[in-house]
């Protein structure tokens, strides 16, 4: 006989559902941990069958009262945007994590997160449908989560539907914070004032770290530079042997020639600097 199908001679020929209140639920019962209806009949057959209907009710009913919903308001706004600043946090700590020590490894993230960033800027400029699309599955998410309701068209959803993009925007920047620094300390301080500034949040926020943190990383990529002299050589002399050094390789016609544009790349952004000037603080910036 089912756990949830009862039968109590003694006071009545008929049998009882009871049916169980999940632990999560006992507050909203005011401390109760089951109830008990009388199914008004005797037979075990039309019992049994009775009680799995309204065992499987009772399941929706707890179901429905765990999603009960309030209409999406600023506050809700507020702990949505918290909880996915979080999410981006712990991400980007894993990058972090991730990529290691090595200077190779981090340029290559630095390189991978700028074309990233300049991609997903291309996106939000464009109003990207995916983009959208992603963006609105994540809100869902937060507001399933945390009992939240709204519609799409709604003006609060459609609020944090900007938000979101832009703090996903961010994102990229924190990431950016991390690798070029080899102490971390303060990168999260800086992302939460950006995010309190921003969107108008209440982050919690050491001003102290974060003062500490932001005059390293204004240095111009021109301090690292050395004066150059008649006798050393700069990227734009060193360039031609390169590429004839690997064009005598095994190296395809493309693979060459995109060396060839990441040198002009270089030089474009840095200047025809002495390759002996070079240093990975500069390459980072």
């Amino acid at each position: 006989m089912q756990n949830f199908l009862r039968r109590d001679s003694r006071k009545s020929s008929s049998y009882h559902f009871r049916s169980y209140i999940p632990k999560d639920l006992h507050e909203y019962f005011k401390g109760r941990t089951s109830f008990t209806i009388s199914l008004r009949t005797g037979i075990y057959r039309d019992a049994r069958s009775i009680s799995q209907h309204l065992y499987f009710i009772s399941q929706l009913l707890f179901q429905q009262i765990r999603m009960q919903k309030v209409d999406l308001d600023i506050e809700g706004i507020k702990k949505i945007l918290k909880v996915e600043i979080g999410r981006s946090v712990k991400y980007s700590q894993h990058i972090k994590l991730d990529t290691g020590k090595t200077d190779i490894k981090r340029y290559e993230s630095l390189l991978r997160n700028a074309i990233e960033k300049k991609d997903f800027q291309e996106r939000m400029d464009n109003a990207d449908q995916s983009l959208i699309e992603k963006v609105d599955s994540r809100i869902e998410q937060h507001m399933k989560n945390l009992g939240y309701k709204s519609t799409k068209k709604s003006l609060q959803f459609k609020q944090l539907r900007s938000q979101f993009i832009e703090l996903w925007y961010l994102r990229y920047e924190l990431k950016q914070e991390l690798l070029e620094s080899k102490d971390d300390t303060g990168s999260d301080e800086i992302f939460f004032q950006k995010c309190n500034e921003k969107f108008g949040l209440d982050l919690p926020v050491d001003l102290n770290n974060v003062s500490k943190v932001l005059p390293s990383r204004q240095k111009p990529i021109q301090s690292h530079i050395k004066e150059s002299s008649s006798d050393r050589e700069l990227f734009s002399e060193v360039k031609p042997k390169f590429i004839k050094f690997w064009s005598k390789r095994d190296n395809k016609g493309l693979t060459v020639e995109r060396y060839g544009q990441t040198i002009d790349h270089f030089i474009e952004i840095v200047g025809d600097v002495p390759i002996d000037s070079i240093n990975s603080q500069m390459v980072f910036e």
